[in-house]
């Protein structure tokens, strides 16, 4: 089992989001976790990708338990293990589709040439060859959102975890990135935990959860 989440609670304050999620994700799987918004679905995917603690519960990933890392070794844990893919994809407007790309690998410290290699055969993979020397602004909404994929690749992470994806893109856009997430999979054993709010795209899912209340129903 590449994720499992178990009895999970999260509350701010005195309002309870999280009331005791269990979860179980096996690697090589699309699992996409729906339900209306206030529902608590983009706070379980912080917890699970480890941008937040849990209140209580414990998560374990690729056999690691989660709690016990402290703050240096979760971030290093994060950027080897997990990638992620936002609805606002958070590129840096100043450096190109290739520099943004390489940003997580930098971190890594992985040499530089091979870091540049592995970024470029990803864009040219996703299909933005001609592209990696455009910054941002010169990208149209889909093809920034196929950078900040790559840049979630980049280090061939365990999982991946896409905070409403689609939210920003138009409905072309929206049907070529559900189409490579399943391409990612079939072709490369990549896993991912999706929160969205796209029919079209639950429906791709091998697994559909909803929330419900702070529960998965």
């Amino acid at each position: 089992m590449l994720l499992q989440a178990k009895n999970i609670h999260k509350s701010f304050g005195k309002l309870q989001i999280l009331k005791g999620v269990n979860m179980e994700v096996t690697r090589g799987e699309i699992v996409s976790v729906v339900g209306k918004s206030g529902a608590g679905k983009s706070t379980l995917l912080h917890i699970l990708g480890t941008l937040d603690r849990a209140d209580t519960g414990e998560i374990m990933i690729n056999n690691t338990i989660v709690r016990t890392l402290g703050a240096r070794q979760l971030a290093t844990f994060r950027n080897r293990h997990i990638g992620f893919v936002f609805q606002f994809h958070h590129l840096l407007p100043e450096f190109s589709a290739l520099e943004n790309v390489c940003i997580p690998g930098f971190i890594q410290n992985k040499p530089e040439k091979e870091v540049k290699n592995r970024a470029a055969e990803l864009l040219d993979y996703l299909g933005l060859s001609e592209r990696i020397h455009h910054k941002p602004t010169e990208l149209s909404g889909g093809e920034q959102q196929r950078v900040a994929v790559a840049r979630a690749l980049i280090n061939q992470p365990d999982l991946i975890f896409a905070d409403e994806p689609t939210g920003n893109l138009d409905s072309v856009a929206s049907s070529d990135l559900h189409q490579l997430i399943r391409r990612l999979r079939d072709e490369h054993g990549q896993t991912f935990v999706i929160v969205t709010h796209n029919k079209e795209l639950a429906d791709l899912s091998d697994r559909c959860l909803e929330m419900r209340d702070g529960l998965l129903v």
